[in-house]
């Protein structure tokens, strides 16, 4: 599914893939699912910085008039599934919505909204991005040229006539703040945003200072109750069959479990640093790269500490953790 861009997965139901040439750094872009309404059309996310003006030409496609209303409908505030939606709004008057936790992220339009995740540090920033702070914010602006911010943008319990598509709002905590996916009770479809990377051995999605491992594990144990037929994730190809789902669910949860009994054990027997417990845990798979990896391992140390399981000490500007 993925060589062609987009595609019709139901009656009213489509799925935009952004080609893999076109992701790479801060410019990557997640999957955009486009919902027929009754003269409206829904964007559940709108994808990176390379996949703008391919999904404006994408909307012009789907929308049947004049009289159709664009609604860009947020699963959360990254801007690898927003950088579309300032444009949406420039061409098509698109109105804008996000779960109500999401909001100051999607209204800033930035990869990371660093005075926000630094309230969820429990190590230096460097430690955690392998450069400062100022490197990180010109690396940024270099790669994403000119944004904006968004000053309407609202809740996602008002979006006008969203519920006559079939697809409900539910609460999917762990990723990011206010993380929320959509199901189609009916069709059995759920759009999982950021939960699962379907394109990497099914790993629980942990990339964010204020990624929540408990939450995470909670949200993935609730796909398995709802038992969908067809999961559409924030990356890669969708996930067909209600036993292919619990497996991936199943493989999610076990990741989770193995990576956390990995970083105990290590603390057991000595106390490490965050890079230091990133090296040696390479060959889990919870990257890809060494960021994506330190920020996933940054969840497991955030639980252990919060759980009373793990303890930290900053000496000479190292901190060290110890179980």
């Amino acid at each position: 599914m993925s060589n062609n861009p987009l595609s019709t997965v139901t009656e009213g139901v489509h799925l935009f893939i952004p080609p893999p040439d076109r992701i790479a750094g801060w410019r990557r872009s997640g999957n955009v699912v486009l919902l027929d309404g009754e003269r409206a059309l829904f964007l559940i996310d709108t994808g990176g910085p390379s996949a703008r003006k391919q999904l404006v030409e994408i909307v012009r496609g789907l929308v049947k008039g004049e009289d159709e209303s664009v609604h860009c409908v947020h699963t959360h505030g990254h801007i690898d599934h927003m950088a579309g939606t300032p444009i949406m709004e420039e061409k098509f008057n698109a109105k804008i919505w996000a779960p109500r936790d999401a909001i100051p992220f999607v209204e800033k339009q930035s990869p990371i909204f660093l005075e926000k995740e630094r309230e969820s540090l429990v190590v230096s920033f460097r430690d955690l991005f392998t450069a400062p702070s100022w490197f990180v914010r010109a690396a940024m602006r270099v790669a994403l040229g000119r944004t904006r911010s968004l000053t309407s943008v609202g809740c996602l319990d008002d979006v006008p006539g969203f519920l006559d598509t079939g697809f409900h709002p539910i609460p999917l905590p762990g990723h990011h703040y206010g993380h929320t996916g959509f199901f189609n009770e009916e069709k059995g479809i759920l759009i999982a945003g950021d939960l699962i990377d379907a394109r990497h051995r099914m790993k629980p999605i942990l990339t964010a200072p204020s990624s929540d491992y408990q939450l995470m594990k909670e949200s993935i144990e609730s796909i398995k109750r709802l038992e969908p037929v067809l999961l559409l994730p924030g990356h890669g190809n969708p996930i067909a069959g209600k036993d292919n789902i619990q497996t991936a669910s199943e493989r999610a949860l076990h990741t989770l479990k193995e990576a956390i009994g990995a970083v105990t054990s290590i603390l057991e027997s000595e106390a490490c640093s965050l890079p230091e417990l990133s090296s040696r845990l390479t060959r889990m798979g919870l990257g890809p790269g060494d960021v994506f990896r330190r920020m996933f391992i940054h969840s497991i140390l955030r639980h252990l500490m919060e759980t009373g399981q793990a303890s930290k000490q900053t000496t000479r500007g190292k901190t060290l953790f110890s179980a």
